[in-house]
């Protein structure tokens, strides 16, 4: 440690998917979801807990509106209610570089929109973020500087 400071870190990470044990045990927790929430909130951290099989349980059995946090490595997100990718993310999603413009927000976005049948927040950092529907709705939020 130099000054309180972390000054090297080094992770060994084993990821793989999860058994179908505990798919089912996932699977079960969120039927009883149903009628108690409106809205499922997934993060993909891309560690092997969100496979391709429970995301397909999950919008068959989940009767609310699924939004989903992704990691672009994991293409199993079509037809939910909505994706929220950062810029580089959206950027992997679609196989190219994106540039923080609103024209270009817009066409990605609307090409995004179509490929996956769900609505689409892109985080944009200082610019703020973009939504697109799948009503081809364009509209963007402006981050607020806050003042100390």
């Amino acid at each position: 440690m130099g000054y309180n400071q972390q000054l090297l870190r080094v992770d060994y990470e084993k990821i793989y998917p999860i058994n179908d044990e505990l798919s089912s045990k996932i699977l079960g927790v969120i039927k009883n979801l149903n009628g108690k929430s409106d809205i499922l909130v997934i993060s993909d951290y891309a560690k092997g807990l969100i496979t391709k099989e429970l995301m397909d349980d999950i919008k068959k059995e989940f009767k609310g509106k699924i939004l989903i946090d992704p990691k672009p490595k994991n293409d199993f997100y079509k037809d939910v209610y909505l994706i929220k990718p950062n810029l580089k993310e959206a950027s992997q999603i679609l196989g190219r570089e994106i540039e923080n413009k609103d024209d270009e927000l817009e066409k990605s976005g609307l090409e995004s929109v179509d490929k996956y049948n769900s609505n689409f927040v892109i985080t944009r950092g200082e610019k703020g973020a973009t939504l697109i529907t799948v009503d081809e709705i364009f509209t963007m939020f402006q981050q607020k500087s806050k003042r100390s």
